[in-house]
Order: structure tokens, then sequence, then C-alpha cells
């Protein structure tokens, strides 16, 4: 469960993933995925989403966001952040639509782990 409550917010999250290899920064620009470190651009097709979490701000809904463990073809991974709701980029919004998404992995005992809020659709604008 220690992994579990290091995942109750965007940098324990970054950090969790991290560990499990997705290390590198990742951002959308002109509809293609860029990661750090690489000067290759990858489209909808060539990724997919292998588990991401949401979280939601207690007192500021702009602390709302999104972070999504993503993979690429050639084994690149890494991390992409977005705002939610009202606060998500439009860009990685459009990426995303044709991105396969995996639901969020659970804990031990099979319930969606209860310090964030799982989504398992894109974020609507």
């Amino acid at each position: 469960m220690a992994n579990d409550e290091k995942m109750q917010t965007v940098a324990g999250a970054l950090r969790l993933f991290g560990a499990r290899g997705f290390d590198r920064e990742m951002s959308v620009t002109r509809g293609r995925l860029h990661a750090s470190g690489t000067d290759r651009r990858y489209g909808p097709q060539e990724v997919r989403v292998l588990d991401h979490r949401r979280f939601e701000g207690v007192s500021d809904p702009g602390d709302s966001s999104v972070v999504y463990a993503i993979e690429t073809v050639d084994g690149v991974r890494g991390t992409l952040v977005d705002g939610y709701n009202v606060y998500a980029d439009p860009a990685i919004g459009d990426f995303l639509k044709d991105v396969e998404i995996r639901e969020p992995a659970t804990s031990e005992t099979g319930v969606t782990l209860p310090a964030f809020e799982t989504t398992t659709e894109i974020p609507s604008r």
C-alpha cells in the first residue's frame, strides 16, 4: 500500500511511473507526441496509454490534472500530464482520441485505488 499512498499527488505519480520505467517527459505538438531526449515524433497509432491517473484539486479546480503513462511502438516510455475539464489542452485531447488507452491499475484487492479518481475516458473540454 506504500506505493498507493505515493500516488496521491501528481508529483508522486510521476515518481512512481518513473520508477516503473516511464522516464521520459512527453508533450504533444502539431498532432504528434514527442518524448524528451529523442528526435522521434509519434502519431496516435504509434503509442498506447498503459496507465493513467486523474487528480482533482481539493480547494482549487485549477489543480485538476491527468497523468498518462505512455509507451511507443519502439519501446520509449514516458509520462504526459494534462489539465482536466476546462483546463485540458485541446491538442492533447485531440491526439489522445485515437490512442489505445488501457484501464488504470488497481490495488492488490482489485479495488481502484482510493487516493485519486481514475478515468477511462479522455478528459472532456
